[in-house]
């Protein structure tokens, strides 16, 4: 079921035959799989180019019903923060522990939890005391993954992440067209290269703001 219909259509024009083509397509920011256990339904939605998920379930529905399983992970495990690791050939996928929580007078009320192995590559979510007749979301959090920079020579030399997970960065680049928002200084000055500082949000999908730094020398941020 598509969730929040958005403003735009998509068109496909595949092949010479008219009668395949497709017109008007909508698009929406979030499509809901109902039911796949008695009262959870999946909600997939896109993020900086991934697909994510979160698992909704309706008052009274069993958390413990749900059971993931993974095809091709030599091995699942569960560290010691609580983070999901599949170990694939040449490397790991990391799925950040889970976060759980019940809305109550519209803020979001933490409820402590996490992944649990049920056998050989399958993971289920214990789910510590909660109030059964709200709502209850289980959100397993993907780490994210972006670039950062323009067409010429970008350098991050430093990041920190505040309390709610925005990530801040700072560093040097030759870039005219360095992604920019909300900027101090919109355009690259000169010299041999331009600080910049960029505040991205907690979830990796946006630039809160992002600004060139520096005058007509060689600039850089650490």
């Amino acid at each position: 079921m598509g969730l929040e219909e958005l403003p735009g259509k998509v068109n496909y024009f595949r092949g010479a035959d008219p009668a395949r083509w497709r017109r008007n397509v909508p698009t929406y920011k979030r499509v809901a799989y109902r039911r796949i256990y008695p009262g959870i339904d999946v909600v997939f939605h896109g993020d900086q180019r991934q697909l994510e998920y979160d698992l909704a379930l309706a008052p009274g529905a069993d958390p413990g019903l749900i059971v993931l399983q993974f095809a091709g992970a030599e091995r699942v495990t569960v560290d010691a923060q609580g983070d999901l690791v599949l170990r694939v050939a040449g490397g790991e996928i990391r799925q950040r522990k889970p976060v759980i929580y019940q809305e109550v007078g519209g803020a979001r009320q933490s409820v402590a939890g996490g992944y649990v192995l049920k056998g050989s590559n399958r993971v289920g979510f214990q789910v510590a005391a909660y109030d059964p007749g709200r709502s209850l979301v289980i959100d397993p959090v993907l780490a994210y993954s972006t670039y950062l920079g323009g067409s010429g020579n970008d350098y991050g030399t430093s990041i920190a992440v505040d309390g709610v997970g925005n990530a801040y960065v700072t560093g040097s680049t030759t870039s005219i067209d360095f992604p920019t928002a909300s900027p101090i200084n919109p355009t690259f000055r000169g010299g041999y290269s331009d600080a910049f500082v960029t505040k991205i949000d907690a979830a990796g999908s946006g630039l809160v703001y992002s600004t060139y730094l520096g005058g007509g020398g060689e600039d850089s941020g650490y």
